[in-house]
């Protein structure tokens, strides 16, 4: 497997919860490109390395940042008003549905891992595990993230994506030393947790990993970029396709009412777009290229006659969308 490494800026991490969340937000600087590792010369005997995807390496990024966001904004809400006690009853309670809420929104596996859990259901998949024991016991700033294309079992092809946790001082209320912690979070962490493993950490200490996995996907189109450089969308573009990612990544509809309604929601910011648009050349003809793949992903979803597929649909139009912005900005 060909790695690729992200060196990621360290970020915030909240306390009170399983494993935390790195949660990048739009004030922070976007991270260095992605870079290959060197690797060994093919053989005969070598498997071939698959690429990189663009647009599962983007899916994945954005179902992991999206975990790490989610979960503190849940904790930093109840940390303020009503302590730690209260916010490690919500991560108790709500990370696992939190969780499993972005994998169905993004059709991406996505979680939170550690060589020493809190809670055995924040296991991960081996590759998360075999990465997480060469890291073993360190500083999290001696580790960078990870990227990589991998094919499955069932020859699905995937792109896994993983970044470093680190302990930060708010970390140290649940995670550090058990001398000097209050009797009362305690108490609660032995009732919640009777098999924790995750105390005992120093500030800045390599907590776990957060990570993702998403599947290639056919988005049926074929977008080139202008040399090297991404095609440069106007403002109303740029508008639009940020309003339909944000309507395509909220909470999974659960009936086929709601995958309905929420079609008819990406088509009306499809229209602004078309309306707005002031593209020309050969820009507006590779928006082209992904408007001719969008519609009938678009059509589908409308005609939807169960929820899987609904789901369907509505994960090509996320993997659609994700590959636009590879290609766009």
């Amino acid at each position: 497997m060909s790695l690729r490494i992200v060196r990621l800026v360290p970020l915030f991490l909240l306390a009170a919860c399983g494993t935390n969340a790195p949660t990048p937000g739009p004030e922070d600087p976007a991270p260095e490109p992605v870079s290959e590792a060197p690797t060994e010369p093919a053989t005969a005997a070598t498997t071939p390395t698959p690429k990189l995807d663009v647009g599962a390496h983007g899916r994945a990024r954005s179902s992991m940042k999206t975990l790490g966001t989610t979960l503190k904004g849940a904790l930093v809400k109840t940390m303020k008003a009503d302590g730690p006690t209260a916010a490690l009853q919500v991560c108790a309670s709500d990370a696992q549905s939190l969780t499993a809420s972005v994998a169905a929104g993004s059709g991406v596996r996505v979680g939170r891992s550690s060589l020493r859990l809190r809670n055995p259901k924040n296991a991960g998949p081996s590759w998360v595990t075999d990465w997480l024991k060469t890291q073993g016991e360190r500083s999290a700033m001696e580790v960078g993230g990870q990227a990589a294309a991998a094919t499955r079992e069932d020859g699905t092809g995937v792109v896994r994506v993983l970044a470093p946790i680190a302990i930060e001082a708010p970390c140290l209320i649940c995670h550090g030393p058990d001398e000097g912690r209050s009797p009362e979070l305690s108490a609660i962490l032995a009732e919640k947790y009777p098999t924790d493993k995750a105390t005992g950490y120093a500030l800045g200490d390599l907590r776990g990993a957060i990570w993702a996995e998403a599947p290639v996907v056919d988005t049926g189109m074929a977008l080139q970029l202008d040399g090297t450089a991404k095609w440069q969308l106007d403002e109303s573009t740029r508008n639009a396709i940020a309003a339909i990612r944000t309507a395509l990544h909220g909470p999974a509809p659960t009936d086929l009412p709601g995958s309905h309604a929420l079609a008819k929601t990406v088509d009306a910011s499809l229209t602004e777009m078309i309306q707005g648009c002031t593209m020309e050349g050969v820009s507006h003809e590779q928006l082209h290229v992904f408007l001719q793949a969008f519609f009938p992903a678009i059509a589908a979803l409308k005609k939807s006659t169960t929820l899987e597929e609904a789901n369907q649909s509505r994960w090509l139009m996320v993997a659609q969308v994700a590959e636009v912005e590879a290609f766009f900005e």
